[in-house]
């Protein structure tokens, strides 16, 4: 959230502890602003405090002084964001209106009145079933009607309510666990809870949304709490409310709940990768799969459309090579899908422009028929067969399927009769990109919890006024609470290498060191060591540093351990450091023989240190079970150049350069082979190649000929002189 209050400074002091100096800045900021109410209720802690401070300056005994002053702290706060919160509402344009227009519907907002409301809804629409049919839709769509105004006006007053005590909490507790209350209500409600609770931390909308994870049966309402505490608990501001800790504690002691949480954190992190997945979709798999556009789906699956008989002629094999790249791009998209990718969100990205998504509820709502916005459309005969087919199978979210509904209705008049035809008969069969997803998986708690992290991800995104609301998704990582205080000293710490492994493998480094960091001293276990090592060797500014102290650190406590040597034996490689590397490399050899990767570099570090004997052994082998490897062809092309066998290594260089792409090493490595052996021309024009090619990370031929190859070049009596006169001539 953008806006910055002057009451900002005053939370912090009580975030601190500073009672004093929370009360004297909040004084000061009441004493500029005498319009703002709250000066009497900071009067009573201001007096409080003084009182209890004249008790201790007096030497007197008081046991339960920590508690008052923790108590103290806790009024100042509540006090401080509700001033926060007045002062937000008044100030702000977008908040001035979604404030007032809840209670200005002339709805008494009273608890008991929201149950009614609440449970009527559920009574009425009931009583439907014994209406007569052409009756039964008019009452429906109003009731709908008047009932979505009702929960549209709920949803903006909660969430721009105050703090709430305890009482209100314990009727919120029961209002979301009530049997007699409908589900998407209740859904709809912890989301109004969840908003408020990130855009202003309240102790009791958090706890609320604990008690309901613990205790709903309803496996909607209860993803959805659990997905709004885990965002919205702060370690900073829980110190103030020790109970916090407590609840989480118990939470972390359930495998079961431990099992969510661990998959909920890797679900946010599919969500922080949308856009990188959707730049992999739009630039790999979608080309194939529109270049398959001479294929239909049918209820029989793809199959090809009447084509130019002249084409199968001159082509024969080109629509069976179109079929399977297309076939092999939807396979792809489907285990993007599967895995926890959102597929579709550049897609209906642009469909988040309907008035439907004016209302600020609508974005949370859980898809239901009966929302007076799609009805019509949702049981208008035509193309209903289609839509009720793709909305039912398709891995949609709540968001995009009623975008999806409203575009439909906008498409379907321009179709075609046959086209209509078609999608009625089923011909046009309803097959979703991502394919289809089962109603076994769509009861599962991962999937609906999935769902619903794709509706936050795109009101984050999306929303007009998003930069009004604290996203949990920004630079603030809100999202990774596995690096919670809070979290982390519960047992959910024997989950941590799991989360870790997954974010290392989607290259989210610096989030798994702030996971890791966390780790009590106790935990740090073989696996901490190794995660802690490969973590320093995977991100750039980590080459050389800690690496080989982790990865020593993991070998102590599993010394044969392939990984740990493994990592040992790069961060020696990357250190310059062959002949440990090489030491390394000999053991992993001693456990696993016929290791061709282990073979390889263990021959790099060989050539490395001049031992080309020995790396030429290895080499053969390796070339000799599998020719294609062009790895081991350069390698072996360039042992046998420091060899002095050039003929020899001329053939490998041969081969190096019928590849397509050849890699810039080829031709510094040739270069090198040819000026040796007397041909200066074709060195020349070697060394240009591998100039053209050069990457940021490759060596300066200068660099090269000065200082990593330079005992090379030596041996065979080339001085500085030489080496000058061919650096001129590959720039001329």
């Amino acid at each position: 959230m953008q806006n910055v209050n002057p009451l900002d400074g005053v939370i912090s002091y009580i975030t601190a502890k500073k009672l004093f100096a929370g009360i004297q800045s909040l004084e000061n900021y009441l004493l500029s602003y005498p319009q703002m109410p709250g000066l009497d209720k900071l009067s009573a802690i201001k007096v409080d405090y003084e009182l209890m401070a004249d008790y201790w300056k007096r030497g007197a005994n008081d046991p339960e002084r920590e508690q008052v002053y923790e108590q103290l702290l806790r009024r100042l706060y509540v006090l401080a964001m509700n001033i926060r919160a007045h002062h937000l509402y008044r100030t702000n344009s977008y908040w001035i209106t979604t404030y007032q227009r809840p209670r200005k519907s002339r709805t008494e907002w009273g608890l008991t009145g929201i149950r009614e409301e609440l449970e009527n809804y559920v009574t009425e629409t009931a009583m439907l079933d014994f209406e007569p049919a052409h009756i039964r839709a008019n009452k429906s769509l109003q009731l709908n009607q008047r009932h979505q105004t009702f929960m549209s006006n709920l949803f903006e007053y909660v969430l721009t309510s105050r703090q709430w005590k305890d009482s209100l909490s314990e009727q919120f507790v029961d209002i979301l666990l009530s049997p007699t209350i409908d589900t998407v209500d209740q859904q709809l409600l912890v989301s109004a809870i969840t908003l408020a609770a990130l855009n202003a931390f309240d102790v009791n909308k958090v706890l609320t949304l604990i008690k309901v994870y613990k205790q709903s049966t309803d496996i909607c309402v209860r993803q959805r709490a659990l997905v709004g505490w885990t965002l919205t608990v702060n370690a900073e501001k829980s110190t103030l409310y020790p109970e916090i800790k407590q609840t989480i504690a118990e939470i972390g002691a359930d495998e079961t709940m431990c099992q969510e949480l661990t998959e909920l954190q890797m679900q946010l992190f599919f969500c922080k990768s949308t856009e990188s997945d959707q730049k992999k979709i739009q630039d790999e798999i979608m080309p194939d799969i529109m270049n398959g556009g001479h294929f239909k789906m049918t209820s029989k699956g793809l199959e090809e459309m009447d084509e130019d008989a002249l084409e199968d002629i001159l082509h024969p094999d080109a629509a069976e090579r179109d079929m399977e790249k297309m076939e092999q791009s939807v396979t792809r998209m489907t285990n993007m899908q599967k895995e926890g990718s959102d597929i579709y969100f550049a897609g209906f990205a642009q469909m988040k422009r309907f008035s439907f998504f004016y209302d600020l509820s609508n974005w949370f709502v859980p898809f239901f028929a009966n929302h007076p916005a799609v009805n019509n459309i949702w049981e208008n005969s035509k193309g209903q067969k289609f839509l009720h087919s793709i909305i039912s199978r398709g891995a949609f979210c709540d968001s995009d399927k009623y975008s999806f509904v409203l575009s439909f209705d906008q498409v379907l008049n321009r179709l075609p009769a046959h086209i209509l035809n078609m999608m009625e008969e089923g011909e046009a069969m309803a097959m979703p990109l991502g394919g289809i997803v089962t109603n076994e998986e769509r009861k599962t708690p991962a999937y609906i919890r999935r769902m619903y992290l794709q509706d936050l991800y795109r009101f984050f995104r999306l929303y007009p006024a998003r930069q009004e609301f604290r996203n949990p998704f920004d630079e603030e990582k809100i999202y990774l609470f596995f690096a919670s205080e809070l979290l982390c000293k519960t047992s959910l710490v024997n989950r941590m290498s799991e989360v870790v492994n997954f974010l290392v493998k989607r290259k989210y480094y610096h989030e798994a060191e702030e996971i890791l960091c966390l780790y009590p001293k106790d935990k740090r276990d073989y696996q901490y060591c190794f995660l802690r090592g490969h973590l320093c060797q995977v991100q750039p500014e980590g080459l050389g540093g800690e690496d080989k102290f982790w990865y020593k650190a993991a070998l102590k406590l599993k010394p044969d351990d392939k990984k740990a040597l493994a990592g040992l034996a790069r961060a020696h490689f990357y250190d310059n450091e062959y002949r440990q590397a090489l030491d390394v490399y000999k053991q992993l050899l001693d456990i696993n023989a016929e290791s061709r990767s282990y073979m390889l570099n263990a021959s790099i570090c060989m050539a490395n240190l001049r031992q080309c004997e020995d790396a030429l052994k290895l080499l053969y082998k390796l070339n000799y079970l599998d020719e294609e490897n062009m790895e081991v062809v350069l390698v072996l092309a360039w042992v046998l150049t420091i060899d002095g066998r050039f003929d020899e290594a001329k053939k490998y260089f041969a081969q190096l350069m019928t590849q397509e792409h050849p890699q810039a090493d080829c031709f510094l490595y040739q270069g090198y082979c040819l000026w040796f052996s007397g041909d200066i021309g074709g060195a020349i024009q070697s060394f240009r190649r591998y100039q053209d090619l050069l990457i940021a990370s490759d060596p300066s031929l200068e660099d090269a000929f000065y200082l990593t190859e330079n005992d090379v070049i030596r041996k065979y009596h080339i001085g500085k002189g030489e080496i000058q006169m061919m650096l001129d001539a590959i720039k001329g």
